[in-house]
C-alpha cells in the first residue's frame, strides 16, 4: 500500500521542483497526524468538555477534520501549494476559535493561548524564514491585544503567557532558520550526486572519442529491442573505407577526428528516438527505430553521401578521400535475435565493401 501511494506521488509531482517533491510525503504525514490527532481530541471533547462550550469545541475540531481530508486530497492530486496553504490556515484558525471563544466568554482561560506556538513550530518545516517571522510577529500582536481587549490581563499569568508565545515563535523563525539552511545544503549535495551519477553513467555508456553510444550499451538496447517483436526496426552498420590507409597516411590524430567527423554526421541524421553507437574501430551501429526498408535504405544512402563530402582527410598527395560503406538489416526480417540481425548486417557490409566500397548493400 505504501509503495502504491508513492508511486502515486511520484507520478503527480514529477515535474515539480526537488523542494516540492521532497515535502509532499512530509505534509502527507501531518496530514496523517493532524487527523489522529483531531480524531482523538473529538472523543475527550464529548467526555471532557462542560455542556456550555461542548459545541463551539466539537465543531472547531469536526470542520477542521473535514479541512485537514480536502488538504490531504488536494496533495494526493497534486496540488501541493494549496494543500499547504489550507493546513496552515487551519493550524492557526483552529486555536484562535478557542481563545476568540474563551475571551468572548470571559472565562479568563489563558491555555488556549499556548497551542499557538504547534502551528509556528510546524510551519517552521515548510515556510520560509521570512514568513515564518511574519507570522511570529503578527500571532504575538494579536496575543497581546487579545489579553488587552478581553480584560485577562488582570490575571498575573497573562505576562508569562505572552512571553513564552513570544520566545516559542520566535524560535519556530530560528527553527524555519535552520531547516532551510540544512534543507538547502543537503538539496545542493543531493543535485551534485545526481550529476555526478549521471557523469559516471555517461562514461559507462558512451565512446570517449566519438560522444556516441558504445558497444556495450548497443548490447542492451538490442537485447531489449528483440524482446518487443511488435517493434519493427532496422539496423544499419557503417565502416569507413580504407580507415587503415587514413592512418598510415595522414597519422592517427587525423584519424580521430575522421572518426568524431563520421559520428557527428550519423548524429546530425538520425531521429531523437535512433540510437547511434561506435561498433568497434571504424565501425558504427545504428538502429532506427520504427523503420520500414525505404527509409533504412533512404538514411544510408544520406549517410554515403556526406561522408563522401568530407573530402581527403589530410593534404598529403597520397592520401584517399573519405568514404564509407554501409550494411542493412531489419527485424524481423532478417534476424529475430541480436546475433542474427548484427551478421545479417555485418553480411551485407561485407558485400558492399567486396563490391567496391562506398555504397550500400541490405541482407
Amino acid at each position: 500500500m505504501r509503495s502504491i501511494l508513492w508511486d502515486s506521488l511520484n507520478t503527480r509531482y514529477q515535474g515539480a521542483t526537488a523542494d516540492v517533491q521532497a515535502k509532499v510525503p512530509l505534509l502527507f504525514y501531518l496530514h496523517a497526524s493532524l487527523l489522529l490527532f483531531l480524531s482523538v481530541t473529538a472523543v475527550l471533547v464529548i467526555f471532557l468538555t462542560p455542556g456550555a462550550s461542548l459545541a463551539v469545541y466539537l465543531s472547531i475540531v469536526l470542520i477542521s477534520f473535514v479541512l485537514v481530508c480536502i488538504a490531504t486530497r488536494l496533495n494526493l492530486v497534486g496540488r501541493y501549494p494549496l494543500a499547504l496553504c489550507l493546513t496552515i490556515l487551519i493550524m492557526f484558525v483552529a486555536p484562535w476559535a478557542s481563545i476568540l471563544y474563551e475571551s468572548i466568554a470571559g472565562s479568563g482561560d489563558l491555555m488556549p493561548m499556548i497551542f499557538v506556538i504547534i502551528p509556528i513550530q510546524i510551519a517552521a518545516l515548510f515556510l520560509a524564514t521570512k514568513a515564518m517571522l511574519m507570522i511570529s510577529g503578527i500571532q504575538t500582536v494579536a496575543v497581546i491585544v487579545n489579553v488587552i481587549i478581553s480584560g485577562t490581563k488582570s490575571d498575573d499569568n497573562w505576562v508569562s503567557v505572552v512571553c513564552y508565545v513570544f520566545i516559542a515563535s520566535l524560535l519556530g523563525s530560528v527553527t524555519s532558520y535552520l531547516i532551510r539552511n540544512q534543507y538547502n545544503t543537503l538539496l545542493a549535495s543531493k543535485e551534485a550526486l545526481a550529476q555526478n551519477q549521471e557523469k559516471l553513467h555517461n562514461l559507462s555508456i558512451r565512446d570517449a572519442l566519438s560522444g556516441v553510444f558504445n558497444r556495450r550499451y548497443m548490447d542492451e538496447m538490442l537485447d531489449l529491442l528483440v524482446q518487443r517483436p511488435k517493434d519493427p526496426f532496422a539496423v544499419l552498420m557503417v565502416d569507413v573505407d580504407r580507415f587503415k590507409s587514413v592512418n598510415d597516411t595522414c597519422g592517427h590524430r587525423v584519424g580521430d577526428a575522421v572518426i568524431q567527423s563520421i559520428a557527428a554526421i550519423l548524429t546530425s541524421v538520425t531521429r531523437k528516438n535512433d540510437v547511434v553507437c561506435r561498433y568497434g574501430g571504424d565501425e558504427f551501429l545504428l538502429i532506427l527505430m520504427g523503420c520500414s526498408y525505404e527509409a533504412a535504405l533512404a538514411k544510408a544512402h544520406e549517410i554515403r553521401r556526406l561522408a563522401s563530402g568530407l573530402g581527403c582527410a589530410c593534404d598529403d598527395p597520397e592520401a584517399i578521400p573519405i568514404t564509407a560503406s554501409i550494411g542493412i538489416a531489419l527485424f524481423p526480417e532478417h534476424g529475430t535475435d541480436k546475433d542474427s540481425l548484427l551478421h545479417a548486417a555485418d553480411s551485407a557490409l561485407y558485400q558492399a565493401k567486396e563490391e567496391g566500397r562506398n555504397r550500400v548493400k541490405s541482407s
